[in-house]
């Protein structure tokens, strides 16, 4: 009985290490596996096996998690997305952004120009009264506009405005993911986002440094992905195919304890 609860562990395991899709490949894997966990079993006794079971066969799941790691020959995509048409017209909308709130960041700081000359023409040295220097005049606008603190005031502004939609959409595009490929020998991936314009823009990491914050059936749209000593996260489509959705489970959509 215990001999058949090891087998059955064994093989759960293995199913969600290699999903059984008609190729060979993982076929292979899973035998050569299997072998390694059930053929030391049965040459045990009955009694050696009860007494010894429970250590053995955590020590032997450990090994086949860190030896199917070996087993990846090959770079295996695991996630794609191509939504590279809308990511080009967010790099339009961002410098179309960029014109314009420099257009008005130059328009303010050269046309807000300083109301003591006006105030000096229309009502001499001694200036313009104090109940005329209010908000529901024109000339009582003009004054409080184009005094010097309001002139700096919204030439600043349109700088930050501008300058912070402009780097969000930048920020936006670098960091939604275009694909994720897992490298030989199963210890490192390859995250590519579709960077401005779509221009592509990827980095290899090792998979120990990515954490998944939410299983992948536990959100609609984007799952969150942080990889250590990058900053925000980066954001993975659920409308994009999952071509390996086990192997992207035990790898990618782990959640781990990052130190930063």
């Amino acid at each position: 009985m215990l001999l058949g609860r090891a087998t059955a562990i064994g093989a759960n395991k293995l199913v969600l290490l290699f999903p059984r899709n008609g190729s060979s490949a993982p076929t292979s894997m899973m035998t050569t596996l299997t072998r390694r966990l059930v053929q030391p079993l049965l040459s045990c006794s009955g009694k050696t096996l009860c007494r010894d079971s429970g250590q053995y066969l955590s020590m032997q799941l450990r090994q086949i998690s860190n030896h199917s790691k070996t087993l990846v020959d090959k770079n295996i995509l695991i996630y794609r997305n191509d939504g590279f048409t809308f990511f080009r017209v967010v790099g339009v909308f961002a410098l179309a952004q960029l014109g314009f709130w420099s257009y008005l960041t130059y328009s303010a700081y050269t046309s807000m120009t300083d109301s003591r000359k006006f105030e000096l023409a229309k009502y001499g040295p001694e200036g313009a009264p104090s109940d005329k220097k209010n908000w529901t005049t024109l000339s009582g606008i003009r004054m409080k506009l184009h005094s010097g603190v309001w002139r700096y005031a919204i030439t600043a502004l349109c700088v930050v405005v501008g300058g912070v939609i402009f780097t969000g959409a930048l920020t936006y595009s670098k960091k939604c993911i275009h694909r994720i490929v897992l490298r030989k020998g199963g210890d490192r991936i390859t995250i590519s986002t579709f960077g401005f314009f779509g221009q592509p823009w990827s980095f290899t990491v090792p998979v120990t440094n990515v954490s998944c914050q939410h299983s992948r059936h536990g959100v609609r749209t984007q799952l969150p992905i942080k990889v250590k000593g990058h900053s925000f996260f980066y954001l993975l489509d659920k409308e994009g195919k999952l071509y390996h959705a086990p192997l992207f489970d035990q790898t990618v959509g782990m959640k781990r304890m990052l130190l930063s």
